[in-house]
């Protein structure tokens, strides 16, 4: 019988108990993915993602006018964000300046 890495890797991280610390990297690993392909490429570097934390992903940006076109499109991104998933990783996005 084989087993995938896949889940040797989740049985691993859930044992070792930091599987919530993976998720959030891949969250904010996939929030930079999804900004430079979606938006302008100039958005990138005016926007960080922190942390996600309780469902709650919090993002640095660097005006009042980013932080107001990102809410613009914060149902696309989160859409974006928990396509594929069968937890939704994130709930909301929350917008630091």
């Amino acid at each position: 019988m084989f087993i995938k890495i896949s889940d040797l890797l989740d049985q691993s991280t859930k044992k070792a108990g930091v599987s919530d610390q993976v998720e959030a990297v891949d969250v904010i690993n996939h929030f930079t993915d999804i900004i430079t392909t979606q938006f302008t490429k100039t958005l990138k570097n005016r926007v960080k993602p922190l942390y996600l934390k309780n469902k709650t992903l919090t993002v640095s940006c660097e005006s009042q006018v980013v932080a107001s076109e990102l809410k613009l499109h914060e149902r696309k991104i989160l859409q974006l964000l928990n396509k594929g998933q069968s937890e939704i990783p994130v709930r909301t996005i929350r917008f630091l300046l």
